[in-house]
């Protein structure tokens, strides 16, 4: 799924989900360590949560959003959350 704003960077996500309980979960999944794929993950959670809000609604009505990473490396940051 591609996340994109005109004139800013284009995300692609590997998979969201949305739950029946209206929980949204982002799946990401990574053979190599291209870097910072924490960070990355931020940026999704981030991108997402604010086009589910509309301007003049209050923050506490944004969308639900799980982040999972699936990686086939040693990321010692994911091991500190």
């Amino acid at each position: 799924m591609e996340i994109e704003s005109k004139n800013k960077k284009a995300s692609f996500l590997d998979v969201l989900v949305k739950f029946n309980n209206g929980i949204y979960a982002i799946v990401e999944m990574q053979k190599s360590n291209e870097g910072s794929m924490i960070t990355r993950m931020f940026y999704y959670l981030g991108k997402l949560a604010t086009k589910s809000l509309n301007s003049g609604e209050e923050y506490k009505i944004i969308d639900k959003f799980i982040g999972i990473c699936v990686l086939d490396y040693n990321d010692k940051n994911f091991y500190l959350l």
